[in-house]
């Protein structure tokens, strides 16, 4: 519990970027999944892979 499972750098273009991860390989459970932009500003969401 509380450990992190991947981490993936993902390049991307100046604005608004939309990705769709592939979470197929993630066992069945709830995750933070957390990102740092460019200019360090910090995001997260909560999901639950069923």
């Amino acid at each position: 519990m509380g450990r992190r499972v991947r981490t993936q750098s993902i390049p991307t273009a100046a604005g608004l970027n939309k990705l769709a991860l592939n979470i197929a390989s993630l066992a069945p459970g709830f995750y933070v999944l957390s990102w740092q932009d460019t200019q360090g500003k910090i995001g997260t969401r909560k999901f639950i892979r069923q």
